[in-house]
């Protein structure tokens, strides 16, 4: 219940604070844009960058699916590292960088010395020539 409250209060915060600002259309999505896969990934990422990066997920919904999933994480990282293995990846989302990037200083005192980001999703549309 403290969950669904939480949600419940970062959307009005949110809409209380975007009250004056302009509501994008509601884009026209078809059952066959939602089994398109290349099309769904399209409309996610307008969808993000509509949002300026945080994806709107609010102060809850990020604390479930970002802070809580890399302290666990972090959890199994640790294990990893006791048990000796020195090579190790972690594969997550850009949303989660900057708490992992925390993390891993504050808990492990570690830095990151170096990036390389990975495209995850292909926008392309590998079946057509749009």
């Amino acid at each position: 219940m403290t969950i669904i409250l939480g949600v419940i209060l970062d959307f009005l915060r949110k809409q209380s604070r975007d009250a004056d600002k302009p509501q994008p259309q509601a884009p026209d999505i078809s059952l066959g844009d939602l089994l398109d896969a290349t099309k769904l990934k399209r409309m996610l990422a307008q969808q993000f960058d509509d949002a300026n990066g945080d994806a709107g997920l609010g102060r809850t919904v990020n604390k479930l699916l970002v802070e809580d999933r890399n302290k666990a994480c972090i959890r199994i990282l640790q294990q990893q590292l006791r048990a000796g293995k020195k090579r190790i990846a972690i594969f997550y989302g850009a949303a989660h960088m900057p708490d992992f990037e925390k993390r891993l200083k504050e808990e492990l005192g570690m830095m990151r010395i170096s990036s390389e980001w990975i495209n995850a999703w292909s926008l392309v549309n590998s079946g057509s020539a749009n």
